[in-house]
This record gives structure tokens, C-alpha cells and sequence, in this order.
């Protein structure tokens, strides 16, 4: 619609000072001539807009206008803002558009002062992809059918109702009523393959109140693990301060609980030579078997 246009002109030539006809023609896909004419209708109704010509000229307001913005204080306008700029680094929908014309009504523009990235090094557009694909299916209640990998190592084709994507220990889950195990479950990303949203719409309203966890408790573990200096670095960046005690010699002692499953294994592998468990001795005795058993694997290749 012409109004539209004419606004998110108005915005964004507040915003930017200087906008060419031919770049706004490519944005509202209409063309130079139909800009020309916005400027006139602008024009006649008291917006102190015009075209310059030659060389850096383009379309411009006179740079005493300002849309009132006298609705709210100066904390107020920045408060909004802010929020907004939170919301766009966590990826949500429209908040860049709406951003934009709030910073030109109160005539603060600023740089983005949060950036957020939940994907893990190395991810591509696969992964992009289907967190896109699983965030339209939620909001327009679709069914989504995906293979997931579950912890038992078995594949299987299921097909879900998605609530929400939650954040969650360093991972992306997805929380859905499982039509399968006719039950609502968390789906891990990582775990998910060839998604897709069949089109389907469901009408199943989501739970008021639902703890959203594992279906089964995993049982934790005190440990106490001493790591090399050259692997300090990441001693700080996943361990609390507070179960960090660092030694005269730069290494560090880590009294940490931790799941006490495979996972914490491959997790100190991970350290190779430079960490070593002291307790619980249990734990001690079983890296070492694994070690001995994976040696064992490898001195039969030689």
C-alpha cells in the first residue's frame, strides 16, 4: 500500500539522510517514476522533502525535521531501544524493521551494542536452516516429521507437534508432543535429520505449566580434577569460578559435579594428557580400563 511506503520512506530517510530513487525503486519494487511521485504526495503534505541532483545528490528531508517523538523521555527512547536490539540478537522475527523506525523517530541512532550467536563453530546452513524451518512450524502450528537419534543409539521417523525451542546447556532443544510416543518430549537439535513441516496444522493446546526435562533423571558425580597450565583457558571458560582453584604453577584444581554417564569420559578425553582425575578413585580406575582398552585397539592396528 502507497501509506506503507510512504512511512518507511519517512523513516528511513530520517534515518539515513540521503537515499537515491533508484535504491528505494529495488526496495518497495516499484519504479523510479512511482518514487518521484511519493515524493511530491510527501511533499504536499508538509514533509520538507527533496531531490537533489548530480553527483552525491538523491532524495532528502531538510535536516531540522524530526517526527514528534515527545511521548516519551530520553531513558525511555533508549530503554526501548535497547530491548529491541536484544531481542534482534537473539534472532527474532521483525524486530529489525521496527528497530530502524524507532531509532529514527527519537533520532538515536546507534550501533547494535549486543551480538549473539548460538550456533556452534563450524555449523552451516543446515543448521540455520532447520532452526528457521522449526521456529515458522511453531508459530503457525505445523507438524514437522524428522529421523531422530535417540540415546539408545536407535533411528526412527517421528512426527511432531512443536511447542517452543529452548536453550539449554550449551545446546538447542526442541520441546513437541510426540505423535509416536503420544507424550510431549525434548528433541535435541544436533540429533535431528531430513526435517521438514508437512503443511499439517494441529490444534493440540500446548500445557499452561510444564517442567520442561529429560525424561529420566541422569545421576551426577563430585569430582576433583587437576589440569595442565596450557589448558587453563578452558578450565575459565566452563567451569564457575567458584570450583576453580588455581595452583602456584598455573595449573588448576576443579572440584566440579558432573553427569555420571559416557558423557563425562568423552568429555575428559577431550583434555588428552592434560587433566588427570584425583577423586573418586572409582572414576580413576575406570579412565584408566579405557585407556588401556583404547591402547589396546590401536597397538592391534600397528
Amino acid at each position: 500500500m502507497q501509506i506503507d511506503r510512504l512511512f518507511e520512506m519517512t523513516y528511513l530517510l530520517i534515518a539515513r539522510g540521503s537515499v537515491t530513487a533508484a535504491e528505494l525503486a529495488e526496495r518497495f519494487e516499484v519504479s523510479p517514476r512511482t518514487i518521484y511521485r511519493d515524493v511530491d504526495v510527501l511533499s504536499r503534505a508538509g514533509i520538507p522533502v527533496y531531490a537533489a541532483k548530480g553527483k552525491g545528490g538523491g532524495i532528502r528531508l531538510l535536516p531540522e525535521f524530526m517526527l514528534s517523538r515527545s511521548l516519551f523521555s530520553r531513558q525511555e527512547q533508549d530503554q526501548m531501544i535497547a530491548g529491541l536490539e536484544s531481542l534482534r540478537a537473539t534472532d527474532a522475527a521483525q524486530t529489525g524493521p521496527i528497530l530502524d523506525k524507532l531509532a529514527a523517530l527519537f533520532g538515536n541512532a546507534r550501533e547494535p551494542w549486543l551480538e549473539v550467536d548460538f550456533s556452534p563453530w563450524g555449523s552451516g546452513p543446515q543448521e540455520k536452516k532447520l532452526f528457521a524451518m522449526l521456529r515458522e512450524a511453531i508459530i503457525t502450528r505445523q507438524v514437522v516429521a524428522f529421523d531422530y537419534y535417540n540415546t539408545c543409539g536407535q533411528t526412527g521417523r517421528r512426527q511432531v507437534e512443536p511447542v517452543k525451542l529452548i536453550f539449554k546447556g550449551r545446546g538447542w532443544y526442541l520441546w513437541a508432543f510426540c505423535r509416536q510416543k503420544k507424550d510431549y518430549r525434548l528433541f535435541k537439535l544436533g540429533r535431528i535429520r531430513l526435517a521438514q513441516a508437512t503443511g499439517e496444522r494441529f490444534e493440540r493446546p500446548a500445557p499452561a505449566r510444564q517442567a520442561v526435562e529429560p525424561g529420566k533423571p541422569i545421576p551426577m558425580l563430585r569430582m576433583t580434577l587437576q589440569v595442565a597450565p596450557s589448558r587453563a583457558y578452558r578450565v575459565y571458560d566452563e567451569f564457575p569460578a567458584e570450583q576453580v582453584e588455581t595452583q602456584p604453577d598455573g595449573s588448576c584444581v576443579v572440584r566440579a559435579i558432573l553427569p555420571d554417564d559416557e558423557w563425562t569420559q568423552g568429555y575428559l578425553l577431550s583434555f588428552g594428557e592434560h587433566v588427570k582425575i584425583l577423586e573418586p578413585q572409582e572414576h580413576k580406575r575406570r579412565m584408566a580400563a579405557l585407556l588401556k582398552r583404547m591402547s589396546s585397539m590401536y597397538s592391534e592396528e600397528a
